[in-house]
């Protein structure tokens, strides 16, 4: 049986969603044989193909194409059509189609592929659907190798993902942990140039536009860059600051010097003039530089209450002075022909809306809301009510954050009357808090129900802040993100069964109840410090994970050791079996830290630190053990 796929496109994302869908139907149906035809455009003789393009039709389902996907599926057999809104949809679609066909990708990299064996002969799939949210896409964080990153960006379109982001104009803190092995001495120090870095980002941009992912550069950088200052990490050393580059500098406490020593943690005069237009002109060469941007991020400085206090600056808020250099670098790129949209964030002191400054091109823009100081313990859609009346005036340095989800909010509505524009989250639960709920259930609970109401509060999806490596023990969270922000009306315990079934085979309702208790016994609450350190109850509750441990390691070992299931679903059963190992040291140390024995419990730390770096090699596509040894360190430390 041959089926043929027909694209008149050269685009890139449309070739991929062709070679794709070659590879994976004849691993399905090794009766199959696929031809990729590559014809003028469609004609009443092209009958008995499957034709791949983008159709106006689908494109008219959606506000605008070049942002927003939609994709069409109509197959008999091996003919019909998948259709998308632009061609990134069309690769959107392809991947949607095998999904109907039972295929799956629990994880990144190619462990992470489920492909069933079954007959094409008789398939019949039709389905429209236009994602519920704009903006699906993640950012780089933590410790990665290229490998890493490349295995993400080829992931994320096969669960319906559309973007990713490359902090700073070059992201080498967060190779450079990776290669330098800065958490783990086990390892050979490999560490590369930042020449060398930077050719990896490249590599990583072509990797997205092969599949037409929108690409959001930048953020952190600008406060120090374009003032001749390395903005390439959040680590404390030795710069050489001249005169000049001091006086750009915000003044606190009667001081213009680097911020705790730190440039990315150091704010700017922002009424000084020459401070914004320098921050517009690299701005402007970046985005004429590396037409591949979509969006650039400009973010101030990362730490809190470090804003300038100078007689000019106090005048208005930081936000107002944002929001005046915000217009001045959109007024640059539209002076060039320059098309990127700029993204602003919502974050720490700049929550405080502005009060005078108005935007006068609301069109460039997209808000960002980003806050970083919530809680994980409950999501958007089950907060409390806060009034915005009861928020605090602002008081320059002297700012306390909310760790409320409902004063966050608050503080989102506010902003949203100044600016009614394009808008998403871009949120953290990925970064430190997976690591606070061992067994990821929970934690992926309240992700999904972010995500499935992000348009209650006006929000267009989420780009989410995170280590790369978060699937150990699996990749629920990570699935059950992208399903609500394709269908915001998906139900978590549905996605959740499909993910277990596709990542563990027969035993799949044993993995995921086992997972659903550890994450009740672990109490994500309590590693998030929001109960009392001490209490003998939780100590109690520490010291009974074990017997959950004991209950389910039989069957995690048989299936572990099973060599007649299929290689990827064993896999997700050994990194269980490794996730128990590790289960059961933290639950020791916890046990300890609650009984009050804090002593003892940070000598179990570094044995639960040291196993992470003794096994980094087999779980390295999987767990980042940088992140979590400075996390798990953070919670066992704390008093």
């Amino acid at each position: 049986m041959v089926w043929k796929l027909a694209k008149s496109s050269r685009d890139a994302a449309i070739d991929l969603a062709a070679s794709e869908l070659k590879k994976y139907l004849e691993r399905i149906d090794p009766t199959v044989e696929v031809a990729i035809l590559s014809v003028p455009g469609w004609t009443a003789e092209l009958t008995d193909v499957l034709w791949l393009d983008v159709c106006p039709e689908v494109s008219a389902l959606v506000k605008d194409p070049l942002y927003d996907d939609a994709i069409r599926i109509d197959v008999r057999g091996g003919r019909g059509g998948i259709y998308g809104a632009n061609p990134r949809s069309v690769l959107l679609g392809a991947y949607r189609f095998l999904r109907e066909l039972g295929c799956a990708w629990v994880r990144p990299g190619s462990n992470g592929e489920i492909i069933p064996a079954r007959s094409l002969a008789d398939i019949a799939v039709s389905l429209t659907e236009v994602p519920s949210c704009r903006h699906r896409a993640v950012c780089i964080e933590g410790a990665v190798s290229y490998d890493h990153v490349a295995d993400m960006i080829s992931w994320l379109p096969k669960i319906g993902m559309n973007g990713y982001f490359n902090q700073f104009n070059s992201p080498f803190t967060f190779y450079d942990r990776w290669y330098s092995h800065m958490e783990n001495p086990l390892f050979e120090d490999e560490r590369l140039s930042a020449a060398e870095i930077r050719g990896l980002r490249d590599q990583s941009i072509e990797e997205m536009k092969k599949r037409g992912l929108m690409y959001h550069a930048a953020g952190h950088g600008w406060t120090c860059e374009p003032f001749g200052i390395p903005g390439e990490t959040w680590d404390t050393r030795t710069y050489d600051i001249t005169d000049e580059q001091r006086a750009f500098m915000a003044e606190v406490n009667g001081k213009r010097d680097l911020w705790r020593g730190v440039p990315l943690n150091t704010n700017l005069c922002y009424s000084n003039p020459e401070v914004r237009g320098r921050i517009a002109d690299a701005i402007a060469e970046t985005c004429k530089n590396t037409p591949a941007i979509d969006f650039i991020q400009l973010w101030l400085a990362d730490g809190t209450n470090n804003h300038c206090e100078c007689a000019e600056c106090v005048k208005k808020l930081p936000s107002d002075w944002y929001v005046q250099l915000l217009n001045e670098v959109d007024a640059k790129l539209t002076a060039e022909g320059l098309p990127q949209k700029v993204v602003f964030l919502i974050y720490v002191d700049l929550l405080w809306a502005p009060e005078r400054e108005k935007f006068n091109n609301p069109d460039r823009f997209v808000l960002m809301f980003a806050p970083i100081t919530r809680t994980y313990s409950a999501s958007m859609a089950d907060c409390e009510h806060f009034d915005e009346q009861n928020l605090p005036a602002y008081e320059r340095n002297k700012l306390k954050f909310p760790r409320s989800v409902g004063e966050n909010l608050a503080w989102l509505l506010k902003w949203q009357k100044v600016f009614p524009g394009d808008s998403f989250d871009f949120d953290y639960h990925y970064m430190w808090d997976h690591f606070k709920d061992p067994g990821y259930y929970t934690m992926a609970k309240i992700l999904f129900r972010d995500m499935a109401n992000l348009h209650k509060v006006s929000l267009n999806g989420m780009v989410s802040c995170q280590n790369q490596r978060v699937f150990f023990p699996n990749g629920l969270g990570m699935t059950a993100m992208a399903a609500a922000l394709w269908d915001e009306h998906a139900d978590f315990d549905s996605v959740a069964d499909d993910y277990f079934d596709a990542a563990y085979g027969e035993d799949a309702p044993v993995a995921q109840e086992y997972l659903q208790k550890l994450s009740e016994a672990f109490d994500p609450p309590y590693l998030r410090g929001e109960k009392p350190w001490v209490d003998d109850a939780q100590a109690l509750k520490f010291a009974g994970i074990q017997g959950i441990l004991n209950e389910y390691a039989e069957i995690i070992t048989e299936n572990a050791d099973d060599e007649t299931l299929p290689e990827n679903i064993r896999a997700s059963w050994v990194y269980l079996e490794y996730h128990a190992e590790l289960c059961a040291l933290l639950a020791r140390a916890l046990y300890l830290k609650a009984s009050g024995q804090r002593e003892k419990a940070l000598t179990v730390l570094e044995d639960v630190r040291a196993w992470a770096r003794q096994n980094e090699r087999d779980l390295a596509a999987v767990f980042d053990v940088f992140e979590f040894n400075r996390t798990i360190a953070s919670v066992l430390k704390a008093e």
